[in-house]
């Protein structure tokens, strides 16, 4: 049986939370053995947005690359707090930051 992609969205309002899901994500692509620069790896959604409003960025990757990336943020101190829409294909995170991060 042939494994099927999954999308993980996540909305953020912040410039330094989407480096960081950037940043993260590159590193649990090359860890996979994965090269980054290959892949279309994330897409950003940007609708009239006014000030402060969210913005949410997807990643699509087979179901264990995308829970080694909730992991490696929260190994940084990010509380990541998802809700699957449509099993096995999408779910849509918010993502927080702990105490002392």
């Amino acid at each position: 049986m042939k494994k099927r992609l999954q999308q993980l969205e996540v909305s953020v309002s912040g410039l330094e939370d989407v480096r960081l899901l950037v940043n993260t994500w590159r590193q649990v692509l090359f860890l996979a053995g994965r090269d980054p620069a290959d892949l279309m790896w994330v897409s950003v959604t940007v609708e009239d947005r006014v000030p402060g409003e969210e913005v949410r960025l997807r990643f699509q990757e087979y179901p264990e690359i995308l829970a080694g990336f909730i992991k490696a943020l929260e190994d940084q101190g990010r509380q990541v707090i998802c809700e699957e829409l449509i099993p096995g294909i999408l779910s849509t995170c918010r993502m927080e930051r702990t105490r002392g991060h």
